[in-house]
Parts: structure tokens; sequence; C-alpha cells
């Protein structure tokens, strides 16, 4: 999701959330943003903002867990 500001409504979270849950690239996501430093919206299951990959915190995504990276 792309974003005009570092702040999403708790309802956009649980939002973008719901939209990377189900997502078959979520790994691919979350690598390219961390990869090209990316400084807005909601990328690969987080938040990022201009400080930065912001961490998920309490939260998980629901679904199957993921594999890690080999």
């Amino acid at each position: 999701m792309f974003t005009t500001t570092d702040r999403l409504s708790p309802e956009d979270h649980a939002f973008c959330e719901s939209l990377c849950a189900g997502c078959k690239v979520l790994d691919l996501c979350d690598t390219y943003a961390t990869t090209a430093d990316v400084r807005m919206g909601f990328w690969g299951g987080h938040r990022h903002t201009q400080k930065g990959k912001q961490p998920a915190g309490p939260r998980t995504l629901p679904g199957p867990p993921r594999q890690a990276s080999t």
C-alpha cells in the first residue's frame, strides 16, 4: 500500500496486514523494500517510514508461518 504519510491509522494498519497475509510474494516484497531502502508505505508485512522499517510489534500476520530464506 502506497501512502503519503508516515502515519497509518490502526484501521489502515490492519487493512495492510490483511492484504499481506495472503500474498504469495510477501518475502520477495519484504526483501525488495529492505534492499531498496523504501521510506514510505507498507511493504512485505511491515510499515516503512522516513525512519526506516518499523517493527511489526505484538501483531502477527494471520496465515501460515513464513519460511526462512536460505
